[in-house]
């Protein structure tokens, strides 16, 4: 717990106020019986908030940064009877020095290890929850946008109702059960968004209705009944797209390379009846020639054929490498149809059908086959948006039984609470946890002081139930709440055992009971002008500023 503050700043009378002092239960920051404003009271509230990790000192009170200029806070922490002692600049504020007790620095630590140091201590376990978040709604004071008195959930105006309620169901540490059903409800929805983008950029492909899919199953048909109609069906109904295009592929190679084989073979009998001198004899042909054309030159061409027999044996080198050749690609043709013969063989398909009905055959497979994967990847977009609208109505049916426990047991407390403040003649507050947002009131009674008084009890049940370690109260919140059922409530602050922090003004106000409590638990009195937290009151006309902003 906290046990003392203090800074060279804090004047009374001339003099640097002594370390302010606390307890375990009460602490009380006392105004004086005239009830002077602008005394401190909530400043050195908000003092206490930067000491527990907060920003709204520096944020928020600029008439100090004005008028008081650059400060530290010193305050030390009791942990298990271990004491920690610490400073935090207003001007380096994201940085806490750790000191000895002698005032001497350690150690320096960024905000966040501090703030983590203070969750440990005081045993907020829950790995994914601020310390900040668990306190500062309960920390209400003047200047912060905590005290609406009829939403006691919100942290700020602007928050949304269901944050609210989360933190609340973080606090009473009951979300930690709801965190695994909660992963797969997000990871659910998450397939899902991420299969509807895919199908949104053609990554996939779908169709986008049931209708599109009843249009697909009648698609289906026909094309099924159009492949039957093919040579062999049976034989090609084990064929995949791919496959058969892969087989007519083949076909017009082999096609292709026995045509090339057939060229290859007749130049190579060209070629080797060249190197004998086998030429063929076409005398009779000439013959015929002469018939038909007397004036041709049989003579001649005889003579030219002659003189192709005797340039064959000349170039018989050159002949013999064109038959080398000539074999050899051949040889390469015929490996290569052998081995393209093999491979359609193995694939067993009759050996009849034509690469165009193959083709045809293998377009329409490829049909049925994207037809298919549309229809089954639009039954796994059913089944991914069923597995999200089932963990999502499970998710929300936990965290309702969640919000009924808590609200049960917040709504007990209160009660307690309220009966203890009334006698058990008035209505106590009521709390209602829904899944968008909450409602708090109190039946049959509008009125400012009992709003107030209920914002208290609910802080008050809150403080009980959970691990929150401290609560803080500005005097705005008792002004309109009466004195009886004030002095009740300042018994239930004695009775809280845990830290509490209060600012109230004119101790002798009250019976006799209460101003006793307030007497006993007063930590810090304060009072107009020279009295007041930094020894001066700015707000007169000749007051002097220090630090401009």
């Amino acid at each position: 717990m906290l046990i003392e503050l203090s800074c060279e700043k804090f004047v009374d009378d001339g003099a640097v106020r002594a370390p302010v002092k606390f307890g375990s239960g009460l602490n009380v920051v006392l105004g004086d019986e005239k009830a002077t404003n602008s005394i401190g009271k909530s400043t050195f509230l908000l003092v206490l908030d930067f000491v527990f990790g907060g920003n709204d000192y520096v944020e928020r009170a600029e008439d100090v940064r004005r008028h008081v200029g650059e400060h530290t806070i010193k305050f030390c922490f009791e942990f298990e009877k271990v004491r920690y002692y610490f400073a935090r600049s207003t001007v380096d504020n994201q940085r806490v020095l750790v000191l000895d007790k002698e005032g001497h620095e350690r150690d320096c630590w960024s905000i966040t290890k501090y703030r983590e140091f203070l969750k440990e201590k005081y045993l907020i376990g829950q790995e994914d929850f601020s310390f900040r978040d668990a306190v500062s709604r309960y920390f209400r004071i003047y200047q912060r946008e905590n005290l609406d008195e009829r939403n006691p959930l919100s942290l700020y105006k602007e928050e949304s109702q269901r944050k609210a309620i989360h933190a609340l169901m973080q606090l009473f540490d009951c979300y930690a059960e709801l965190q695994e059903l909660a992963d797969s409800a997000d990871s659910a929805k998450e397939r899902y968004q991420l299969y509807r983008n895919s199908v949104a950029q053609n990554f996939i492909p779908s169709i986008s209705s049931k209708r599109e899919c009843r249009e697909c199953e009648r698609q289906l048909e026909v094309l099924r009944a159009e492949q039957s109609d093919f040579d062999d069906p049976e034989k090609l109904k084990g064929k995949t797209a791919e496959e058969l295009i892969r087989v007519a592929a083949l076909k017009n190679k082999i096609q292709t390379l026995r045509a090339q084989r057939s060229r290859a073979e007749t130049k190579l009998s060209r070629i080797e009846a060249g190197l004998t001198g086998e030429l063929p004899a076409f005398t009779n042909e000439f013959d015929e020639l002469s018939e038909f054309f007397p004036s041709v030159d049989i003579k001649k061409i005889s003579e030219i054929e002659e003189f192709h027999r005797k340039l064959s044996v000349i170039l018989k080198d050159e002949l013999e490498a064109e038959q080398k050749v000539a074999r050899s690609k051949i040889k390469e043709l015929e490996g290569q149809i052998k081995q393209i013969s093999a491979e359609l063989e193995s694939m067993d398909v009759p050996s009849g059908l034509s690469p165009r009905i193959l083709k045809n055959y293998a377009e329409r497979d490829r049909e049925i086959k994207t037809l298919e994967t549309k229809r089954e990847n639009f039954k796994r977009e059913l089944d991914l948006k069923d597995s999200r609208d089932a963990l999502r109505r499970q998710l929300e049916e936990r965290e309702q039984a969640v919000r009924d426990k808590i609200q049960c047991a917040i709504s007990d407390a209160m009660k307690e609470k309220n009966d203890f403040i009334y006698e058990g003649k008035r209505k106590p507050p009521f709390l209602v946890l829904e899944k968008a947002g909450y409602r708090f009131a109190t039946p049959d009674d509008t009125g400012t002081g009992t709003a107030y008084k209920s914002l208290v009890v609910y802080d008050l049940a809150v403080l009980e139930l959970t691990n929150l370690p401290v609560l803080i109260h500005d005097s705005v919140i008792f002004k309109n709440i009466g004195d009886a059922p004030l002095e009740k409530i300042l018994e239930l602050y004695v009775k809280a055992g845990k830290q509490i922090f209060i600012a109230l003004d004119k101790a002798g106000s009250y019976s006799a009971e209460a101003s006793a409590i307030l007497n006993d638990c007063a930590r810090l009195r304060l009072s107009g002008g020279e009295h007041s937290l930094f020894g001066k009151s700015w707000g007169e006309k000749d007051a002097v500023v220090t630090s401009l902003p």
